[in-house]
This record gives structure tokens, C-alpha cells and sequence, in this order.
């Protein structure tokens, strides 16, 4: 078992699937199984995420945070061909490439707002 940090974590989001996730005694983050390639794909995916929108990253109402992921499912993730269907989808492409922009946004945007709310606790 290797320790892994947050910004390992978020990274394992994009393309490292299948990996057992734990805690030491200690409260650190442990993950089973991951070689240290794969430790450098994260790495590398974590330090070129864009930055958080300023004015997004600012808002610290957890309400608006969540009418933002809602109309973002329904604006751009509950589509075709997810939308009114019963799967399995096909899913294209286009529809996973625009998917993992939603999601390394989001990402780099909840890495911002917590933070944010951190600082202002410290």
C-alpha cells in the first residue's frame, strides 16, 4: 500500500479506474495496488487541470454549488443518448470528451472552493 495525496486523488478520477481506497491509523489516504506509473499519470493529469473559474470558486454557498451539478446533469450529462433511455448506452466520442471537460472542471472547481472555505477556517 502507497500513500497518495489529494491532488494524486482527484487525478485517479481520469482514467485510473479499479483501485482499492483506504485509510492508515494515521488518517492518510492509502491506495492498493497502484504502480508508480501510474502515480505519474496522475500526477501529470492533477498539475495541468485549468483553474477554477474565480468567480465560481468564490461563491460559498453549498445550495448554489448544488443547482449548479444539477443543471449541469440536465443541461449537459442526462442527454442523448443517456436521455430517456434505459441502457446500456453507447456512449460517442463527443458525449466522453465533453463528459471528463465537465468533470476535470468541476474537479478543479471544488479543489478551489475547499480551499477557500479551509483558508477562512484557518
Amino acid at each position: 500500500m502507497k500513500r497518495i495525496s489529494l491532488a494524486l486523488l482527484t487525478c485517479l478520477l481520469f482514467g485510473l479506474p479499479g483501485y482499492a481506497f483506504a485509510w492508515d491509523s494515521f488518517g492518510h489516504m492509502v491506495v492498493a495496488g497502484v504502480a508508480w506509473q501510474d502515480l505519474d499519470q496522475a500526477h501529470t493529469a492533477a498539475v495541468n487541470l485549468s483553474a477554477a473559474d474565480a468567480p465560481l470558486a468564490a461563491i460559498g454557498d453549498e445550495a448554489k454549488w448544488l443547482e449548479e451539478s444539477f443543471a449541469l446533469a440536465k443541461s449537459d450529462v442526462y442527454v442523448t443518448p443517456i436521455k430517456g433511455g434505459k441502457g446500456p448506452y453507447a456512449l460517442s466520442v463527443a458525449y466522453k470528451s465533453k463528459a471528463k471537460t465537465i468533470a476535470q472542471q468541476r474537479v478543479s472547481l471544488a479543489g478551489a472552493r475547499l480551499a477557500r472555505l479551509i483558508q477562512e477556517v484557518l
